[in-house]
């Protein structure tokens, strides 16, 4: 049945028993399988069951929770903009039908069904586009697919609104791939003390890989080509920083810029290791995560290190703040690029140079820059060059796609923020043996942190992220005198073990470890163990690092773990210092710990955890399923998060919307033992019972369940569950194939 609308037609409420007419020149036409809707200028599919509101701009938070009450409105999460919110229809067509009521009643300024556009990958006319195989790769550069996935990116958010900082050496704001997207008044020179930071080259290169203007007919396109630029000079010509100047730059326009760029750090290797941000610097982070976007955050991203295996981004206090996105760097090869550091405070990586092929970008202009116009494989137009690289290049990257990511939801926190960049970025390089999966189902690696990143991915989890993290909130301070020497060249090291009492779920973890005797530093290697038997390596043996004590070293020295991300606090935390070769001797004379995340109640206070289900493999075009699911103890309750303190019958619990017939329910659990390190183990449920599986999701087996295909709830297990950490994933096969799932599990620690 087909059911039309257009000018003077009524829709019969079912729930209101209420009949309306649309007052508006455009007409649904709602088909039970197609549901397009469509207008003069487009053609667009409803695949939600939501619908928005736009109030009167006069209405203050009062008039609209009153408006919501009396039709008994459900908000679906966050406002999407100023008195517009989102609510929730019972299906596709309700959407249709409660929008067009609402749109009728004319109290409001509009009310709208959710629509999902179908797009085309947009690529940009820039001359060199093609050779920007970061943003696209088609085998231009390296191995094809080896990028960003900017293009699928673009058809979703391209940056605007949102202005990005270029904390560096300067920034040419007059550049002509560059001044179209120049965000006027926010720019400074710190080092000059004036509103122009045009001064070397690095800067005006970072900027580019970050925003330069796209689709232009000229030059190159950023990953946010439409996002603002503010060039903030603190590097002067020799390099140095003044400590007053970078704190300056940390906190200058806060409600202007929204993302921090700096592509640089501590000099690379021994002689630059153990270098931490002043207090007035690391005073200057904090109020910038407090105080920035109106008290979001200022997103901060920071370069990881060029120092290879003879440095650790753990060692460069900028890049090791919990405040900052650490940025690794990868090849068109899908590899780590060799000079690419790594640490246990890496967040992600992005592609840049050490492969076949390095980065294309803006340069100085004339011969200012890094193509002086001599090289012959460089471009003949000096303004641009073949030649960045470094994580430098791979810093920017990230802060574009971040841009992206905060257009599409301005309401992003910064941890938020954080957490998307972890739980949509891809593992690469699967033969490396460095990746584990964490007690709360990630799959880290301290070379890449939890993978590099997926600019489309990453925009598609923004947008529907919903209702943003809870408060962060973190254990106490745990510290103890140890005093023991750390045996030389063992392999069994030295152990010393908290056990944390507080019970949260873990965004960041800081080490602080006092070492005042050892000279000669890089023989040292240091491991954390988390309750879920998670093992991070967070500072590796340097060969060539000679220093010792003759240097800062490990006095006090605070290390950020990240990859912990999603476990559970509460437990016994293990910190291991081993001395990999002979001669030198040194003792842990003190260390501390502390656990950053958010608070997870003893017994449940949530309702059932709802998301939007992402595409892993197909090609139809089926609306996306929305996910509910959660987890009770004796039926007691139903929870995204559960933490008991005994043994527990445990109910797993979940429903989709958006089934149809012959829809199959994919169920994976992963499980590992409590306080071991052993690597977890994978179930997957059947239809009759749970079994082993080897972790290829097209293997998964699929079941129909009637009552979910209703869109209900339905018990999966009930059983007497062994202490440990699960994770539950969920996921459903469209009989067309497709398949889809929900990218956060429900995450649960039983002891």
């Amino acid at each position: 049945m087909e059911l039309l609308a257009r000018k003077s037609w009524f829709v019969v409420l079912l729930a209101c028993s209420v009949q309306v007419e649309a007052i508006d020149d455009e007409f649904y036409s709602v088909h039970e399988t197609t549901k397009v809707v469509q207008d003069a200028n487009s053609y667009r599919e409803v695949t939600s069951d939501q619908f928005y509101l736009c109030y009167p701009k006069h209405w203050d938070g009062s008039d609209i929770a009153w408006y919501e009450f009396q039709h008994n409105l459900q908000k679906t999460g966050a406002p999407l903009n100023t008195n517009v919110h989102a609510y929730q229809a019972r299906d596709v067509i309700d959407s249709l039908t409660q929008s067009a009521y609402f749109k009728a009643i004319g109290t409001l300024d509009c009310a709208e069904p959710l629509l999902k556009m179908r797009v085309a990958k947009k690529s940009i006319n820039d001359t060199y586009f093609a050779d920007q195989w970061i943003l696209e790769n088609t085998g231009q550069g390296g191995n094809p697919g080896e990028d960003i996935s900017a293009t699928e990116a673009w058809g979703m958010a391209t940056g605007a609104g949102v202005v990005i900082g270029i904390m560096d050496d300067g920034l040419e704001i007059r550049h002509p791939d560059l001044m179209g997207n120049a965000a006027s008044g926010l720019s400074w020179d710190f080092v000059q003390n004036d509103q122009d930071p045009t001064a070397s080259e690095h800067g005006t290169a970072v900027a580019g890989v970050a925003a330069a203007v796209g689709n232009n007919g000229i030059g190159v396109g950023g990953v946010a080509y439409d996002a603002g630029l503010a060039g903030l000079r603190v590097l002067d010509d020799n390099d140095y920083i003044v400590e007053t100047d970078v704190a300056a730059a940390i906190q200058h326009q806060l409600q202007g810029i929204d993302i921090l760029n700096s592509s640089w750090g501590p000099p690379d290797g021994d002689y630059g290791a153990f270098t931490a941000p002043t207090p007035l610097i690391n005073g200057a982070f904090e109020t910038a995560i407090n105080e920035g976007r109106n008290g979001r955050g200022r997103v901060i991203v920071w370069a990881a290190g060029n120092g290879g295996s003879n440095d650790s981004s753990n060692l460069d206090g900028y890049a090791n703040s919990r405040y900052t996105v650490a940025v690794a760097a990868s090849t068109d090869q899908g590899v780590a690029s060799t000079y690419s550091e790594s640490g246990a405070n890496i967040l992600i990586t992005a592609p840049s140079s050490g492969g076949l092929y390095a980065v294309s970008t803006t340069d100085r202009s004339g011969t200012l820059g890094y193509n002086d116009g001599l090289a012959s494989w460089d471009y003949l137009d000096t303004r641009y060059t073949n030649r960045f690289g470094g994580t430098s290049s791979a810093t920017p990257v990230v802060s574009g796609v971040v841009a992206l990511m905060l257009e599409v939801n301005p309401a992003l926190g910064w941890r938020d923020v954080q957490a998307i960049l972890a739980a949509s970025a891809d593992k690469i390089d699967p033969y490396h043996g460095d990746w584990k999966l964490n007690g709360a189902g990630y799959t880290i690696n301290e070379q890449y942190g939890f993978g590099r990143v997926n600019a489309a991915k990453a925009v598609e989890l923004a947008a529907t992220w919903g209702v943003n993290m809870q408060p962060e909130t973190s254990t106490k301070k745990y510290f103890k005198f140890v005093n023991q020497t750390i045996p030389d060249n063992n392999p069994a090291g030295l152990s010393s073990s908290f056990q944390v009492d507080e019970n949260l779920r873990v965004q960041h973890v800081e080490v602080t470890v006092d070492i005042p005797d050892h000279s000669y530093w890089g023989d040292l290697e240091m491991e954390l163990t988390s309750p879920s038997g998670t093992t991070t390596k967070l500072v590796h043996k340097r060969v060539f690092d000679t220093s010792g004590t003759d240097s800062l070293g490990y006095f006090g020295w605070k290390l950020t773990d990240v990859l912990h991300n999603g476990e559970h606090a509460k437990g016994m935390w293990t910190l291991k210092v081993l001395d990999t070769a002979n001669l030198d001797i040194g003792t842990l004379s003190s260390w501390g710990l502390k656990v950053f995340g958010t608070e997870i109640p003893m017994y449940a206070t949530e309702l059932p955890y709802k998301c939007n289900g992402i595409k892993a493999s197909g090609s139809g075009l089926a609306p996306s399923p929305i996910f509910y699911f959660g987890a009770s103890t004796h039926g007691s309750f139903f929870t995204r998060y559960l933490a008991q303190p005994t043994l527990s019958d445990l109910n797993i619990s979940y429903g989709v919307v958006g089934l149809q017939e012959g829809d199959g329910f994919l169920v994976a659990v992963y499980y590992k033992a409590e306080n071991t390190t052993v690597d977890g183990t994978w179930f997957t449920y059947n239809g009759q019972g749970w079994q082993l599986w080897g972790g290829a999701l097209d293997g998964l087996p699929d079941y129909i369940n009637n009552e979910l295909s209703q869109g209900m709830s339905s018990v999966l297990y009930n059983g007497h569950l062994p202490a440990g950490t699960y994770a539950i994933y969920y996921g459903i096969r469209k009989a067309s194939g497709d398949i889809y799932y929900c990218p956060t599990p429900t995450q649960l620690l039983l002891h």
